[in-house]
């Protein structure tokens, strides 16, 4: 990821940058990455969401698209906020 941010950075330095083009260029490279890893396991992100914030929903839905589109494993733990543990 280090390897991406530093390729992007020093590309797109004086650009004006979409929003939109550069995430579609950056999980394409992502999902390239995945698939042409030597590692057998697929890698995966967990999301621990506690009670129903509106902006946390809308930003969550977004990983777990992303996730999705870039092949990974993607789990949601969602809790009320009245939860203690």
């Amino acid at each position: 990821m280090k390897k991406i941010k530093k390729e992007l950075s020093l590309k797109y330095k004086h650009k004006l940058l979409k929003g939109k083009d550069l995430e579609a260029k950056v999980l394409d490279k992502l999902k390239n990455e995945i698939i042409n890893s030597s590692i057998k396991a697929k890698p995966g992100l967990k999301i621990i969401m506690v009670g129903n914030d509106q902006a946390s929903k809308v930003y969550v839905e977004k990983k777990i698209e992303a996730g999705t589109q870039i092949g990974i494993n993607v789990t949601l733990n969602h809790f009320k906020q009245e939860s203690t543990e």
